[in-house]
């Protein structure tokens, strides 16, 4: 739900708790009013009815006296005992009513009325007395005068409860005018408050909510009208109850005519193909999506139900121009299974261990790499593991731990054995770990491959060399055994007696030496190939440049060689002899390959980097022009560019040899006429590289020991 229809909701609640409050506030006052007017008007007909009673009273006092006195007179009948007793109760019943009755008198009128009471009570005990019509003795013995100040008196406090209540009536009026008055200040008040706290907010946010919807529709409006999707809606019976610019113009350019609300559109063919979804979507209340291909051109069909009052009444579709996704889709799918055919050409997968919860997900050619099928394994750390060789588990839980604790170490490079149906196979799995940002490895990816029939190779290569190198040793002793006797023979020989054999003798003897060195570098070439990472030691760079100086002393005193020497590091790792030679051979190519009129520059530089060291070699003489092929056939065995030097070819093969023994590599940049420059890399860290390096390497050593596939 957007943030807008939130907003109008809290409003909505906000101010239905606000009538909610004004409804019990206009409902408390309609009940004040209502007690207030019944108190007043209870009181009112309570005053009318004693101002009514008390009138009855004195004309009933006037009526008894008027006939006792006519009865004295002779002109009328006796005074009845029923009519006496009449009067008697209605008196005794209004003084009794009186005396409880709450009144809104102030303090003088309820003393008046309390004497108009007493009066009242004695005129009627003093008429009652005289009126006993049972005392025939006493009858002819009343005075006149007795009774009618006795009338007078009980009259006077008639009429002045009579005038009391009339003044408690003034008294009563008052104050409902100033009920009405307050109690419609109050409504007023009410009604005013009511506006201010609740109507006017009201409106400003109905006006706010109308304007925001208003603004919605109109932004959703330019939205839909602006895609070049078609949108429209139709209702259950079929009509087109909404549409957008992009229907408009294909229902014209299709049947050259505008669209029209509340048109049926069944019929027509282009809408005809929805028919099945337009049913399944208002049947289902769910979304349906349906394609349909026209030409070259693929659309999809998004229809979704709209819903009022829990029941369907339309649906809205969406058609979209799907044709580049599914071009690109089409492309993934070919693209991943032209990365399946290249796994498995390959024999190799990939995989990626989220380690947070320890899932693998593996690529298909995996499961067959491993001899498992995808229905039942389910890769994990601990299933992997039951996978690899017994003997090989400590070191690859060694290997992975150590690679997750060090967080400058984000490689992992491993080749271990694997049970895959019964049979021992070798594995080459490489990965690379990822941190989050706080540094912890959260996830680890990379690749397996079977590296089999590549381990079985090497094996027989290594056991080819071997016996090459033990056929080079017998050769080499066999052959250097008669050519030392030439050589012992030739050194007998005194020169000085015979030119023709002077000549011919000394020619012997050169190529015995020629002979003799090219064993000597064959045989050590060789023997490069068994250097061990357990002879390495830290060299001094000073005691390299001592030694390479010095076997080179003679030369550059010849050609006037200028060498300059730079160096950031006191030590490298590795054999000294090694780096004697190899400089040695690098200085002197050189001085050897200088231009004949310019005097060498020659530039060593020794520098450190993070993860290795850097050996230039730098000099301003012929250069040379390298290819492809040359570059490559430079560090060859008798690999010259050129037959016009005398050298045999081995120096630089014997460089590269010596440095890839030591975990080292060389490359050579040159321009004709301007230089050449050999840049030696030494990776830090020999020790350990070298026997991560080339995992296979080891890996063949434990073959050739004890390990038959």
């Amino acid at each position: 739900m957007a943030p807008t229809q939130h907003q109008q909701l809290a409003f909505f609640r906000k101010n239905k708790i606000a009538l909610k409050a004004k409804h019990i506030a206009i409902l408390i006052a309609t009940v004040f009013s209502y007690v207030g007017m019944t108190y007043f008007l209870d009181i009112l007909d309570h005053n009318s009815q004693r101002i009514a009673d008390t009138t009855d009273l004195g004309v009933d006092c006037e009526s008894v006296v008027t006939e006792y006195s006519l009865n004295r007179l002779g002109q009328g009948a006796n005074l009845s005992k029923d009519r006496l007793e009449e009067w008697s109760h209605d008196h005794k019943a209004f003084i009794a009513h009186g005396t409880k009755t709450v009144t809104l008198m102030d303090e003088s009128r309820i003393a008046s009325s309390r004497k108009a009471y007493q009066d009242l009570d004695m005129g009627h005990k003093k008429l009652a007395a005289l009126f006993n019509v049972e005392n025939k003795d006493m009858d002819h013995k009343v005075n006149l005068d007795s009774v009618i100040r006795w009338e007078s008196k009980y009259l006077r406090g008639v009429n002045t409860l009579v005038a009391n209540y009339q003044l408690e009536r003034e008294n009563i009026m008052s104050r409902f005018k100033l009920f009405v008055i307050g109690l419609a200040v109050s409504f007023l008040f009410l009604t005013y408050m009511s506006y201010v706290v609740i109507v006017r907010p009201m409106q400003a946010g109905f006006k706010k909510s109308l304007e925001e919807i208003i603004d919605q529709k109109t932004r959703l409006s330019a939205l839909v009208d602006s895609t070049e999707e078609l949108i429209w809606s139709v209702d259950r019976n079929g009509r087109l109850s909404m549409f957008n610019s992009a229907f408009e113009t294909f229902y014209v350019n299709r049947y050259h005519e505008p669209p029209r609300l509340d048109m049926d559109i069944n019929g027509m063919d282009c809408f005809r193909l929805h028919q099945a979804a337009y049913d399944k979507t208002l049947k289902n209340s769910s979304a349906t999506i349906s394609q349909e291909k026209i030409g070259q051109k693929v659309y999809e069909s998004r229809l979704d139900p709209v819903v009022k009052n829990g029941q369907v009444i339309g649906c809205i579709i969406r058609r979209s121009d799907v044709t580049e996704r599914e071009k690109v889709t089409d492309e993934i799918k070919k693209g991943r299974e032209a990365l399946m055919e290249a796994q498995e050409i390959a024999n190799m997968g990939s995989w990626n261990w989220d380690m947070a919860n320890d899932i693998i997900e593996w690529s298909d050619h995996l499961f067959t790499i491993f001899g498992q099928k995808k229905r039942d394994f389910v890769p994990r750390h601990e299933t992997l593991k039951n996978l690899i060789h017994p003997e090989d588990r400590r070191a690859f839980d060694y290997a992975m731990g150590r690679c997750l604790k060090k967080r400058n170490r984000q490689h992992f490079d491993m080749v271990y054995r694997i049970l895959a149906n019964q049979q021992t196979r070798f594995v080459h799995q490489q990965g690379r770990i990822f941190h989050d940002g706080n540094g912890r490895p959260v996830r680890m990816a990379g690749t397996i491959q079977d590296v089999t029939e590549k381990v079985l190779s090497n094996q027989k290569i290594e056991r080819q060399n071997k016996e090459l190198r033990h056929f080079v040793n017998v050769i080499s002793h066999n052959v250097r055994r008669p050519l030392s006797n030439l050589l012992a023979l030739a050194n007998l020989y005194e020169h000085g007696h015979h030119q023709e054999n002077d000549f011919l003798l000394g020619h012997i003897q050169t190529s015995c030496e020629d002979l003799d060195s090219t064993i000597k570098d064959l045989n050590h070439s060789l023997t490069l190939k068994e250097v061990d990472a357990n002879h390495f030691t830290d060299v001094e760079v000073d005691d390299i440049m001592d030694d390479v100086t010095a076997l080179l002393q003679q030369e550059i005193q010849d050609s006037g060689a200028q060498l300059k020497v730079h160096s950031n590091r006191k030590t490298i790792k590795g054999i000294k002899s090694y780096y004697v030679n190899i400089l040695y051979h690098l200085l002197s190519n050189a001085i050897i390959y200088s231009k004949p009129d310019e005097t060498p520059q020659i530039k060593l530089s020794i520098k450190d980097h993070p993860d290795h060291v850097s050996i230039k070699v730098r000099d301003n003489g012929r250069g040379m022009k390298l290819t492809p092929e040359n570059r490559k056939k430079i560090f060859d065995m008798y690999g010259r560019l050129s037959g016009k030097t005398s050298g045999k070819g081995l120096g630089l093969y014997l460089v590269r040899n010596q440095l890839e023994a030591m975990n080292g590599e060389i490359d050579v940049q040159s321009t004709p006429n301007k230089g050449t420059v050999f840049e030696i890399k030494m990776a830090k860290g020999l020790d350990e590289v070298y026997q991560e390096k080339d995992p296979l390497r080891n890996v063949n050593r434990s073959i050739s020991q004890n390990t038959v596939v």
